[in-house]
Order: C-alpha cells, then sequence, then structure tokens
C-alpha cells in the first residue's frame, strides 16, 4: 500500500466532512483504480452522442409550438 498525505477538513462543529490528499497522489490512485474512463468531462461523455438524433424541425421552433399548446 502506498502511503498518501492526507488532510482532515472539519466543519464549525469539528467534526470531519471531507479528506484532502495531494492531487498527483489521487492520480496514482485513480490509475491503480482503473478510474481514467469515469473523470471524464461532461463535454466529453456527451461527445459520442453527437449525430445520433435527427431533429425534423428546429428545437426553438419546436419549444415555442409545444409552449403553445399549454395556453
Amino acid at each position: 500500500m502506498m502511503p498518501v498525505e492526507k488532510r482532515i477538513v472539519a466543519n464549525a462543529n469539528m467534526q470531519p466532512v471531507a479528506i484532502q490528499i495531494n492531487y498527483y497522489d489521487w492520480l496514482k490512485i485513480e490509475q491503480l483504480l482503473n478510474l481514467q474512463d469515469q473523470t471524464l468531462s461532461p463535454r466529453n461523455k456527451l461527445a459520442k452522442h453527437t449525430g445520433v438524433i435527427q431533429l425534423t424541425e428546429e428545437p426553438l421552433v419546436f419549444q415555442q409550438r409545444i409552449r403553445g399548446e399549454w395556453s
């Protein structure tokens, strides 16, 4: 097991609420746990869906039409 320097973060009542670790230690932990794919930004996660849906009308026109049905 690798040594990890950690700092305990406490709230106003001095109760532990979080742990801070060195970023480079975190990168090593991610690598050991194979978490790299799960840390993608939301933009990168959505990129795989680009072009999957073929729209038949402009989104704003659709939104206005649907909202017009409410009144």
